[in-house]
């Protein structure tokens, strides 16, 4: 599917696509963006949000410290269209998506959104709004048919998933010495470990390497 395909079935842009520049995003997640210029047959210009979700849009950094078993290219994608399009949220529009596994091509395309970003404001009482936005999103329920179509795409802090992120971090700190602060991280995650249910902890000599990775 195409970008004027995925515009033409939610009604924004019935006619043909008449200019389109790329700029590469300033903003990432662990995924690749871009910022697209769109002009219409009928002068009308969208800015959108490119993200390729696909492999080949992975950051190298990410690559290196993300596991592999909470990869899914299709988690974004199936929130964007079947959890946050009805979720009443006000948030981005999701103007399509391709999800084409033969070709390994995982892409959303999303309204762009103006404004400040909240770690540059001071005011209190907008991070309690936000706050208060981020407890609604947590409260909206998923009806059992799309929680079966998720079964990695909604990946949570459950009692198994944070073990297995600690046992991965702890398999990929790079040695170095460790710094006075850094038992106090230590005990914080093995006690965050055993608070998801699990009271295996790491041995002595991963229990040192997730010390230091944590400073």
């Amino acid at each position: 599917m195409t970008l004027e395909q995925c515009l033409a079935e939610q009604i924004v842009a019935p006619g043909p696509i008449i200019e389109l520049t790329r700029t590469p995003s300033p903003y990432h997640s662990s995924f690749a963006i871009e910022n697209l210029k769109v002009i219409l047959g009928d002068s009308k210009e969208l800015d959108i949000i490119f993200k390729n979700v696909g492999k080949d849009g992975l950051l190298r950094e990410a690559i290196q410290v993300k596991p592999e078993f909470i990869y899914d290219p299709l988690r974004e994608i199936r929130v964007y269209n079947s959890i946050l399009a009805d979720a009443g949220l006000d948030t981005a529009l999701c103007y399509g998506s391709v999800a084409d596994t033969a070709r390994g091509r995982y892409w959303l395309f999303l309204e762009m959104v103006r404004g400040v970003e909240l770690y540059q404001v001071g005011d209190l009482s907008v991070w309690e709004r936000a706050a208060a936005w981020l407890a609604r999103l947590h409260r909206v329920k998923v009806s059992p048919e799309i929680e079966t179509a998720l079964p990695r795409a909604s990946m949570r802090s459950t009692r198994d998933a944070f073990p297995a992120l600690m046992a991965s971090r702890c398999e990929t700190s790079p040695p170095r010495k460790s710094l006075p602060h850094e038992a106090w991280h230590q005990q914080l995650h093995l006690r965050l470990g055993r608070g998801c249910g699990r009271s295996r902890a790491c041995t002595s000599p991963r229990r040192a390497r997730l010390a230091r990775q944590s400073g």
